[in-house]
């Protein structure tokens, strides 16, 4: 027996509302905005560096940020074009 879309739709719409009210974890943009700038400033030697990851404070790890140093070191390897950089930063493991 198929079930209905009206059925799917439904399931999934319970299946959110009962993963927002038991996730207890958020998504912080910033942190990957910050991680794309030290992996760029890595690579190119140049970046915007926030003061959680200053030597001085160090409270952010490079590691997370080294997920995106491949992509950055092929793009300036074949030519390092801005479009490319932007589509490779993109492409994140989530």
């Amino acid at each position: 027996m198929p079930l209905s879309a009206a059925h799917v739709f439904g399931c999934l719409v319970l299946y959110r509302i009962v993963n927002c009210l038991l996730v207890r974890t958020y998504f912080q943009p910033d942190a990957e905005w910050q991680g794309l700038e030290i992996a760029h400033r890595l690579v190119y030697g140049y970046g915007y560096t926030t003061w959680e990851w200053r030597p001085d404070n160090a409270l952010r790890s490079p590691l997370g940020a080294l997920v995106f140093v491949p992509a950055f070191a092929l793009a300036k390897a074949v030519g390092d074009r801005p479009a490319l950089v932007v589509r490779l930063a993109l492409l994140r493991i989530d």
